[in-house]
Order: structure tokens, then sequence, then C-alpha cells
């Protein structure tokens, strides 16, 4: 029986605010809904439904960036005056 589908339109995870429903990802058996998201920054992703809800996924790829380099210039002296 198939399940109902939780709308995520406006909802927002982390950094991630879903636009609109943009398909279904299929593997095997199981299909999970597509969301197309806007990050703060800007950029648009396509993100599936329930990683989304599991907070798996929280931005496009720049907060990976920004932890990142703030782990390089806490663990760099000559960079912690950058």
């Amino acid at each position: 029986m198939p399940h109902a589908l939780i709308d995520l339109k406006g909802k927002t995870f982390g950094r991630l605010k879903v636009l609109e429903r943009a398909g279904t990802y299929r593997q095997g058996w199981k299909s999970v809904p597509l969301w197309r998201c806007r990050c703060e920054c800007g950029n648009v992703k396509i993100c599936r439904g329930d990683q989304l809800r599991q907070h798996k996924i929280r931005s496009c790829g720049c907060l990976r960036n920004e932890m990142a380099s703030e782990r390089l210039r806490m663990n760099n002296p000559k960079r912690k005056g950058d």
C-alpha cells in the first residue's frame, strides 16, 4: 500500500528551503520524492525527502566548506590573523 506524500513545500531544513517537488528517486522497490531546495547562499539543490526529514542534508555544500575553512583557521596558527 503506497504511503501518503508528506508535503515539504515551504519548510526549512538547516539552510535549505523547499521550493517544489522535483520528481521521484527510485532504487529497486523503494521510491522517494525529490524536492528542489534553495540554500541560504543562493544555490539550488535537488534533495531526497527522507534525507531532508532525517536532517542528513543541511545545505548545498556551502556549510561543509565553511566548517572546513574554520577548522583550518583554528588549527593553523599562521592563519589565525586572516
